[in-house]
């Protein structure tokens, strides 16, 4: 129906690396642990949200640490830390050989003026290991900073989160701090709310998990597909994914709609014990959620939703996952298409990533060219 090159690109990916879970929930959690025969090693990622940072400069520090916050933009948000009005943020840590760190930059901006720009500011990364650098041979200390945000992407934070990805194969293995520095935030024009998005330390390691696409197609019915008996041409990919993989031929939703079926779906609980069944419910904080089982491991985590009930604020959908990409209702191709961007830059990961579709809900006006394509 919307198959587009990138669907059929997120479809090579799942076919060649990745588990595809419409399953029962305990098959869910089931497929969540690693093989007994594989030894246990230490996970190589550290996601730094786990990490209490400090406030302050070599002399003075702020207590208690700040607490991760979520900031949105555009339709995207993201869980991290806002840049400090004064001071550094610092995070200890401790990195092995083909260390890396990858993090996202956002902005929002608050102007006193119509007539007003957003502040110039600075955005800079350094990391200091407590083994002293070696000189260069022209006997120059090397340079703590590891990355300095240019013009463009200082400019494009407002619109689109700005990824980045760095090597710290230039230091020595063991305990260091990574700060983040900022400056220029707040100015007599306006105040930027600078936002290091889910910043993480990984190590790139060729033991892999099974990476993880979770879709939910809202309303969709299961005669409609190939696999289920309907028309061949309606759902060709899934039709040939269907051939190397596990189809479960009985399989039930545990609600009648969206929030307590998806509750189910992410926790593994029913309605009755998660809460989550009326029209102003929500997923509560004590349930632990898929995204919280996998992100500890590794994982890479997000959700790309075009439904309301999971997308908003306080849907508590958020739990475990780094990002959460929301619009209502808009075609499945731009959904599909912020699927593909997460995969490609999570390349080097393994990854989680829960999409939920809406093209077949109500209100029933597809195209006529769908129509013809499935007989209606």
């Amino acid at each position: 129906m919307f198959i587009s090159k990138k669907l059929s690109f997120i479809y090579s990916a799942v076919r060649g690396l990745s588990l595809l879970l419409i399953l029962s929930l305990s098959l869910i959690f089931g497929c969540t642990g690693r093989p007994d025969t594989e030894p246990e090693t230490e996970l190589p990622v550290i996601p730094l949200v786990y990490l209490s940072p400090f406030i302050g400069n070599e002399t003075e520090i702020r207590t208690p640490p700040p607490e991760p916050e979520r900031i949105s933009v555009r339709e995207e948000s993201v869980e991290g830390w806002l840049a400090p009005d004064e001071g550094v943020l610092r995070f200890p840590v401790r990195i092995m050989n083909g260390a890396r760190l990858s993090l996202r930059l956002g902005a929002n901006y608050d102007l006193k003026g119509q007539s007003a720009k957003a502040p110039n500011f600075t955005a800079t990364i350094e990391y200091h290991s407590e083994i002293p650098p070696k000189p260069s041979e022209t006997g120059e200390t090397p340079s703590p900073v590891i990355y300095e945000f240019s013009l463009e992407q200082k400019s494009q934070c407002f619109f689109n989160w700005q990824e980045v990805d760095i090597s710290l194969d230039n230091f020595p293995p063991g305990k260091g701090e990574i700060r983040f520095i900022a400056d220029g935030l707040e100015t007599d024009e306006g105040t930027i709310r600078l936002m290091w998005g889910h910043p993480t330390v990984y190590h790139p390691d060729k033991r892999r998990h099974k990476n993880i696409l979770l879709i939910g197609v809202d309303t969709l019915r299961a005669d409609s597909l190939s696999i289920y008996g309907g028309r061949p041409e309606v759902s060709p990919n899934l039709e040939l994914f269907s051939q190397t993989s596990t189809t479960f031929m009985q399989a039930r939703s545990q609600s009648s709609w969206t929030l307590p079926s998806f509750a189910s779906m992410v926790t593994g609980h029913l309605p009755s014990t998660i809460g989550a069944v009326e029209y102003s419910g929500h997923l509560p904080q004590r349930a632990t959620t898929l995204g919280e089982i996998l992100r500890p491991m590794g994982y890479a985590t997000q959700t790309i939703c075009t439904n309301a009930w999971l997308g908003n604020r306080q849907s508590g959908f958020e739990q475990g996952m780094d990002g959460i990409w929301y619009r209502n209702d808009p075609p499945a191709q731009t959904a599909i298409h912020q699927v593909y961007e997460f995969i490609m830059r999570s390349m080097g990961r393994d990854w989680f990533c829960f999409i939920h579709l809406m093209d077949p809900h109500a209100p029933f006006n597809p195209p006529r060219a769908m129509l013809d394509q499935i007989g209606g």
